[in-house]
C-alpha cells in the first residue's frame, strides 16, 4: 500500500493498481458500505490533494481526497442543526444567568451553607 501510495503521489493512475471506487460526494456523517467506520474521520481530516493509506481490520485502501465542498447551509438539515444549537445556547445562558444570579442574592443575603451538615443529614436519611 505504501509503495502504492508513493506511485499514485507520483501521478500513478489509480486504475492501474486494480479496482478503483469513486465517492462523488459525501457528508462527515455519511457512509461507504465495505469500508471501514475509520475512513471518513480519516479523510475528513486530509488536504485537498492528500493521498493516504487507510489500514484496518480486513481493510487496506489508498484514498485520494479530489475535492472539498463547502457545506449546504440551507439544507433541511442545517437548518435542523441550527436550531437545536440555539436551544441549547438559549438554554445555557439561561441557566448561567440564573446561576449567577442566585449566587449574587445569596452573598448579598449573607447566607451560608454548611455542606458538611447536609450530606450528614443526607447520610442519616439514607
Amino acid at each position: 500500500a505504501v509503495e502504492i501510495k508513493a506511485a499514485v503521489e507520483g501521478g500513478a493512475p489509480h486504475g492501474s493498481f486494480g479496482i478503483v471506487d469513486v465517492t462523488l460526494t459525501t457528508t462527515r456523517e455519511g457512509f461507504i458500505e465495505g469500508t471501514p467506520p475509520t475512513l471518513l474521520p480519516a479523510v475528513f481530516q486530509m488536504a485537498q490533494g492528500d493521498v493516504r493509506v487507510i489500514e484496518a481490520e480486513g481493510f487496506i485502501g489508498i484514498v485520494q481526497l479530489d475535492s472539498i465542498q463547502p457545506a449546504d447551509t440551507d439544507s433541511p438539515d442545517a437548518t435542523a442543526i441550527r436550531s437545536g444549537l440555539a436551544a441549547q445556547i438559549e438554554q445555557a445562558i439561561a441557566q448561567d444567568a440564573f446561576q449567577l444570579f442566585s449566587t449574587a442574592l445569596t452573598a448579598e443575603a449573607g447566607i451560608t451553607i454548611n455542606d458538611a451538615a447536609i450530606n450528614a443529614v443526607h447520610a442519616q436519611v439514607q
